[in-house]
């Protein structure tokens, strides 16, 4: 099956669209419209490889723009639309392989940067190729390359928040590797350099989210697990960047293959809900199955881990390619 890497906007309506789309769809679904229209906003004659695509309005003109990673390129892929059309503008000094990006004002000095995960090599090693990168950007919209930390394995994310609350933003670093990994957090000094703290020392962190998730002020992370731990761990922090490992989804199958992870207030309750996904990798004649699991946040005696919140698997959806 070929992937072809077309820059998309899916919008998920419900969980309980799930099977509206099958050969034999349920009754509910009747009336609910197949068609997903497909918008090429950038030409792709070369088939690339796309990692990671995000929005951030990195040019602070108030619009979003749209960010993509081209590991196999060695470059950032940076595009604006407007009302006459999109452009696209390829970012490449100081980095190898970039597999995500977050645009943010780093350095809090009003002109937003560009985050970067670069995993340094694609094939699985040990070896220490990772590094989290810094496209800084000055007021002219020039850009200029700073590697924050480097020396460790393949890097899968970085993304910024102040983990520790001093005011200034640190990053949680994704160290997937491949026999040896880590999550770990850079924090930030005084003097704007990072000091690295580990989280938990397995590989596969695919990605970390930081967030609020038990309401008491600081940042926690949800970070999607996988290299045969397969997991969606919630880290609990105390407010000065300790974190207490939860695990909220195991899968039994060692090769459920996690990929990916968002958070977000899915179904409008007012608390933060995880969306992950994963492959069930099987044998190379058999159909591969995509899986979207939905974790949502309750406040329930019976399913709770702490005294006022708990989480809970709220649905599941399958899709199969032949192909």
């Amino acid at each position: 099956m070929r992937v072809f890497p077309l820059l998309l906007v899916l919008v998920l309506l419900s969980s309980s669209l799930a099977g509206c789309f099958d050969n034999d769809p349920p009754a509910e679904c009747d009336g609910v419209d197949e068609g997903f229209v497909v918008r090429e906003l950038i030409p792709d004659p070369d088939e690339m490889t796309t990692a990671n695509v995000r929005m951030g309005d990195l040019d602070g003109d108030g619009r979003l723009d749209i960010l993509s990673t081209q590991p196999l390129d060695g470059w950032v892929s940076w595009t604006r639309c407007d009302a006459d059309g999109c452009t696209e503008e390829r970012l490449s000094e100081g980095l190898t392989a970039p597999v995500r990006a977050q645009v943010v004002d780093l350095d809090q000095d009003g002109s937003n940067d560009l985050l970067v995960a670069d995993i340094g090599i694609l094939p699985p090693s040990d070896d220490l190729a990772g590094r989290v990168v810094l496209l800084r950007r000055d007021a002219e919209g020039n850009f200029s390359s700073e590697t924050l930390h480097s020396g460790i394995g393949r890097v899968a994310c970085a993304e910024a928040a102040d983990l520790d609350g001093d005011g200034d933003l640190d990053i949680v670093v994704c160290e997937f590797g491949n026999l040896n990994g880590s999550v770990l957090w850079l924090e930030q000094e005084d003097n704007g350099s990072f000091s690295p703290h580990e989280i938990d020392a397995r590989p596969g962190a695919i990605h970390a989210f930081p967030f609020d998730a038990d309401g008491d002020g600081d940042l926690d992370l949800a970070v999607s697990l996988s290299q045969l731990s397969e997991e969606v761990n919630l880290y609990r922090n105390d407010g000065e960047g300790n974190f207490t490992l939860e695990t909220l989804v195991k899968s039994d199958n060692t090769w459920f293959g996690m990929s990916g992870l968002e958070v977000s207030d899915l179904d409008g309750d007012g608390d933060d809900d995880i969306t992950l996904t994963g492959t069930e990798m099987m044998t190379s004649s058999t159909p591969m199955e995509t899986l979207l699991t939905w974790t949502s946040q309750r406040s329930s005696t019976r399913m709770m881990r702490t005294e006022q919140h708990g989480w809970r698997t709220t649905a599941q959806a399958s899709s199969r390619s032949t192909n």
